[in-house]
């Protein structure tokens, strides 16, 4: 069998005898759970555990016997992290590759409504999770939260992760970026009310409410790039598009990570390992309105 250079090779043996092997390459990106579901022959009646190991990295997998499915997944150290954040200032995370969902936090009582607790888009950038609406938070694993300061009175409508910063798009065309995710510039003031960012090609592209897309490189400067789009931007098939025109999911409430997707639709969370066939579950409301991949201590 052949293997790219730099892939881990894991060996999950079933109590009873006899053992499969199947390439799982250690990138948090691409180590799925279809990469690693596998069909082991013999009885299994304990968890099987193992690890493997490229260099100094470890990929650790605690396999649940009944569904024979990765349970818990930890690249180099660490741990894959979806959160989602929504009306209530809403946050919710999972640890399982979207399979369940713990620590469901509020900032307010009851469902909420587009008030000043609604985070509106989460992203992760430099180590932490960023959730923003009138209201900055961040945190390095999506449990403990702590609020930054908004230099401007208007909310965070989206934000982009690169060229090493996180930018965001607004009320009122009030633009952000953040080095760190942590302390918050202003930028050029764009032309109606930033609802949409995308990163892509080395250029951010924001979308706002009157139908124009505006780029930038480090989102602190802004130059009105085209109008007519009536939909929010996505960077999808190599370039910058309407979200509805992408092949594939695409937006703010969809995300890939370690080799799965995890999307929202509305108060129900699900995941696939193709972006086609989806399962999940509804948890209640109130709604969720974005959701952000990243590795946590």
């Amino acid at each position: 069998m052949t293997r790219s250079p730099g892939w881990a090779l894991l060996a999950l043996v079933a109590c009873g005898g006899g053992s499969k092997t199947r390439s799982v390459p250690p990138d948090g990106d691409v180590a799925s759970a279809s990469d690693v579901r596998l069909a082991v022959d013999g009885a299994m009646d304990a968890a099987a555990a193992d690890r493997a190991t490229v260099g100094d990295r470890t990929a650790t997998l605690d396999m649940e016997v009944a569904d024979r499915v990765v349970d818990r997944v930890v690249i180099e150290g660490k741990t894959p992290v979806f959160v989602v954040v929504g009306y209530a200032g809403r946050r919710l995370r999972s640890v399982d590759l979207g399979r369940t969902w713990i620590d469901d936090q509020r900032l307010e009582a009851g469902n909420g409504a587009d008030n000043q607790f609604l985070l509106r888009t989460v992203a992760f950038h430099n180590g932490v999770f960023v959730a923003a609406g009138w209201q900055i938070h961040t945190s390095p694993d999506g449990t403990v939260w702590t609020q930054r300061t908004n230099p401007v009175r208007q909310w965070v409508g989206d934000l982009g992760v690169g060229n090493n910063v996180v930018a965001g798009v607004g009320g009122v065309g009030d633009t952000w970026y953040s080095a760190d995710g942590i302390t918050w510039m202003t930028g050029t003031k764009l032309v109606g009310a930033g609802r949409s960012v995308a990163f892509g090609n080395g250029m951010f592209m924001g979308r706002t409410d009157v139908g124009s897309w505006w780029r930038s490189t480090d989102g602190r400067s802004w130059t009105l790039d085209s109008g007519g789009h009536g939909q929010a931007i996505a960077f999808c098939d190599g370039a910058f598009k309407d979200v509805t025109a992408c092949s594939g999911p695409a937006g703010k409430s969809v995300v890939r990570g370690a080799g799965v997707w995890v999307r929202i639709r509305g108060t129900r969370l699900e995941r696939s390992d193709d972006g086609v066939t989806w399962t999940g579950r509804d948890v209640g409301p109130p709604s969720m309105q974005a959701i952000a991949y990243g590795l946590a201590p």
